[in-house]
């Protein structure tokens, strides 16, 4: 598989915003807007998980999406949903558009710093469409996910987030007119550089 030019990039891109982050971070409060209902979006690297079967056709790409969080009753416990776009190209003619769509419960680590972790599980389903086979299908998902992030003022907050799905192919039936036809599940990685912002009450 041909190495991706995203590679180097992205890993000093994300090392610079972590170094700007943390000073700016250890001089905010936090408490005053952790329970808020949030809006948020993402934008950063997208790529299947190193060593699995997808490495060998699809290469690194980019990604984004949307996420809305909501307080339940909890002091540290948050229902989120999202969604998210990306399109997979590689070396050969093999493309493939991905939408995951899931819900999942986040919790607050119960950390005293300036930032605020959160770790995320949750289910979903993902929508495939590939080439040149043109299949598509929705296919259930797991969700993985962790975020570290600090409020810039009383609206916006800014972070970084890492997500991890688990999409569950293999109770498909392969083609009937090809039976050596493989099917692998399919495990994807995203690294974003995200935008929250609190909404009222």
């Amino acid at each position: 598989m041909r190495q991706s030019r995203f590679g180097p990039k992205v890993a000093v891109a994300f090392s610079l915003a972590l170094c700007w982050v943390l000073p700016i971070a250890a001089q905010v409060e936090t408490e005053e807007w952790r329970f808020r209902p949030q809006l948020g979006l993402w934008f950063g690297p997208v790529t299947p998980v190193p060593g699995t079967h997808l490495t060998r056709i699809l290469e690194t790409s980019l990604g984004g999406g949307l996420f809305f969080r909501m307080n339940i009753p909890s002091n540290n416990l948050r229902f989120e949903t999202g969604a998210s776009y990306s399109y997979y190209t590689s070396p050969t003619i093999a493309r493939l558009h991905s939408i995951p769509v899931y819900g999942a419960l986040s919790y607050i680590l119960p950390i005293h710093l300036p930032l605020t972790f959160q770790a995320k599980g949750g289910f979903g389903s993902n929508f495939l469409r590939n080439y040149p086979e043109g299949s598509r299908n929705w296919l259930p998902l797991g969700y993985l996910g962790f975020e570290a992030s600090f409020p810039a003022g009383k609206v916006v907050n800014i972070g970084l987030r890492i997500d991890y799905y688990f999409v569950y192919e293999q109770h498909l039936r392969p083609p009937p007119n090809n039976p050596n036809y493989r099917l692998y599940n399919g495990h994807f990685l995203n690294f974003g550089l995200m935008v929250n912002f609190n909404l009222n009450r």
